[in-house]
């Protein structure tokens, strides 16, 4: 049913595209995060269409050959419609196993995109007393087999925002617009309210 909704949802958009660009952020990810079934959905409205796809510098997580889901994001790397991949780390996991040695596409490793944003946003260097911390969500560590928990990664940002705020630095929180990173985010600014230090927070749409 979940492929499904998204074959209808991918249909309605993307019939009359020349090429679909993907960037990837943390695509393939199979224990925290699945992308499969818009993955494929995706892949095969595009080969409906015979629109060629890229999964452009995406994350790579790592590979287990006994989990399921990573063996589906295996079968979907080799998908007809897709021509092209690259990644902004993991290049040797991608080749290696997620291809067994043998790509049979252009994979390459490149930068992440963020890398170029002050040349796309025409961001310029200047003189200023603001930092900007971005939140991510709090249990992003322990999901992943750290024992850096939520408790203790909050106690983090709120020390790093107290000492930059008493050393008389104007400090904005900011997210990627996830919810879970947007609800962490306000549990933040709500303490450090609490605390006698009023930062904003930018949450993007």
């Amino acid at each position: 049913k979940q492929k499904l909704n998204y074959l209808k949802y991918y249909n309605s958009i993307i019939e009359k595209q020349d090429l679909i660009v993907v960037n990837g952020g943390g695509l393939l990810k199979f224990k925290v995060q699945f992308f499969g079934p818009s993955l494929y959905a995706l892949l095969d409205i595009a080969k409906k269409h015979s629109i060629p796809v890229i999964f452009n510098s995406i994350g790579v997580e790592g590979f287990d050959n006994h989990n399921f889901k990573c063996k589906v994001l295996k079968k979907i790397l080799r998908h007809k419609a897709l021509k092209a991949i690259s990644t902004r780390d993991d290049i040797l996991t991608l080749k290696d196993k997620y291809y067994d040695q043998a790509p049979p596409i252009p994979c390459d490793a490149i930068c992440d995109p963020a890398v170029w944003s002050s040349e796309t946003f025409g961001i310029h260097n200047q003189k200023s007393n603001a930092i900007g911390i971005g939140i991510i969500r709090k249990n992003i560590f322990s999901d992943y087999g750290s024992n850096i928990d939520s408790d203790v990664l909050k106690d983090l940002y709120l020390t790093i925002v107290q000492n930059l705020a008493d050393d008389n630095y104007n400090v904005s929180l900011f997210t990627n617009g996830l919810e879970l990173d947007n609800e962490f985010a306000v549990q933040i600014k709500d303490e450090l309210l609490r605390q006698g230090y009023n930062v904003s927070l930018y949450i993007p749409t």
